[in-house]
């Protein structure tokens, strides 16, 4: 995880440290201060939202991977309970909105960091996602936006059984996806963290880093 401060090429000046990742073709520089890098570190415990997220992002959007995933993802739209369906509302078009994404160490303390969010942050990151800036989510101008729910209309505004309704979704999805296999998640995360920690106690963290993102690599050796 990379320490606050961090931003991209259009907000940041550049600087002699910049982390450079090749993404489907593009590349995202990533302009890191000294104290950028001297305050990165390694999460050493999954996070259990950012995980959620990242089974359902790979379980509803993505079309790669059937040999290894489609039997997986065809029983979790099976059993997936009627209390997680809120949450495909949050993701039209594949875009998630930013409060969900938290990293907390358990899943009561991650739900309550997705309640806790700012609340203009949460209306600027649903307004985002429906591809409608503005306080009333309207559209877009020449687009034809999705249609927005009514619970999320009143998420937006701050509703408080809309609140709960969200974390009713988020505490049922992840019982059904990942605390069955919560103890391998967290085996598997800790080999990881170990491994990243090896290197950058060997080789130092620029090497850490670019050994975490493949094809990414340090400007100038720095």
């Amino acid at each position: 995880m990379l320490a606050p401060g961090v931003g991209d090429e259009r907000t940041v000046r550049p600087c002699s440290n910049c982390w450079r990742e090749v993404c489907g073709g593009a590349v995202i520089r990533i302009h890191l201060t000294a104290a950028d890098l001297a305050n990165v570190r390694f999460a050493a415990r999954p996070a259990p939202l950012q995980e959620l997220n990242a089974a359902l992002s790979m379980m509803a959007a993505r079309p790669d991977g059937e040999l290894l995933f489609g039997r997986w993802r065809r029983r979790l739209l099976h059993t997936l309970p009627p209390a997680s369906v809120p949450l495909r509302d949050l993701v039209p078009a594949g875009l998630a909105p930013g409060f969900i994404d938290v990293i907390k160490d358990t899943l009561p303390d991650a739900l309550d960091a997705v309640t806790a969010a700012p609340t203009h942050y949460v209306r600027s990151e649903l307004e985002r996602v429906y591809r409608a800036p503005g306080p009333t989510l309207g559209r877009v101008p020449g687009t034809r936006p999705p249609r927005v729910p009514a619970w999320i209309r009143e998420l937006h505004r701050g509703n408080a059984q809309a609140w709960l309704r969200l974390r009713q979704a988020q505490q049922a999805a992840f019982t059904t996806v990942l605390e069955p296999v919560w103890p391998q998640i967290q085996d598997l995360h800790r080999d990881t963290f170990v491994r990243y920690a090896t290197v950058a106690a060997e080789r130092g963290v620029g090497a850490a880093l670019t050994t975490l993102v493949p094809g990414s690599r340090l400007r100038d050796g720095v």
